[in-house]
């Protein structure tokens, strides 16, 4: 458990009467491409969690950049699909590598939030990398944050609720990328 691991959660569009179906076919499909060391296929919360040795999925070591995270989302998504028992569409959500008992526990968080993230801002991919999604992560926890980074940019005066979050998705970059000062408008 020392060295780095990437977590992917998947979950069904709609609840599946046993997961155990799907878990059963994707376990096959993870076994052969990665051999039966270092992987572990189970369920949780109605998820299916697939954990995978960072350096067989050829992921980084490390979580320091933003650079791939490997095949480990496209895999367990393409098994998913092709399964006749698992149902579809399916959402995948990759956690980044991290080593260490607890850096497992970080990529899940991370994998997570990540679907939990993509579900709120209606986001289209079936695989969600949560290095994508690192920003809005912040900025949704961190409100005062947000606050003071609208105010000196001088924003266009409109309420964000949210029927509105196609809106902030498309105004959130532009927003980061802004020089002190600069108007942001808000884009629909």
């Amino acid at each position: 458990l020392t060295r780095a691991h990437q977590v992917a959660l998947a979950k069904p569009a709609k609840r599946l009467p046993s997961i155990a179906a799907a878990t059963t076919a994707l376990e096959r499909v993870v076994l052969d491409r990665f051999g039966d060391r270092d992987v572990l296929v189970a369920t949780k919360d109605g998820l299916v969690v697939v954990l995978a040795l960072a350096e067989a999925i050829g992921a980084p070591q490390t979580s320091d950049g933003l650079g791939k995270t490997g095949e480990l989302g496209k895999l367990v998504h393409g098994a998913l699909t092709r399964s006749r028992r698992g149902g579809s569409p399916w959402r995948v959500a990759v956690g980044r590598a991290h080593p260490g008992a607890y850096g497992i526990a970080r990529s899940y968080e991370e994998a997570r939030d990540g679907l939990t993230m993509a579900t709120r801002m209606n986001v289209d991919n079936d695989i969600v990398e949560t290095k994508d999604l690192l920003t809005y992560r912040v900025l949704s926890r961190d409100q005062p944050a947000l606050v003071s980074r609208q105010r000196p940019l001088k924003l266009n005066p409109r309420p964000v609720t949210r029927r509105h979050c196609v809106r902030l998705q498309r105004t959130l970059p532009l927003l980061h990328n802004a020089a002190p000062g600069q108007q942001v408008p808000i884009l629909d």
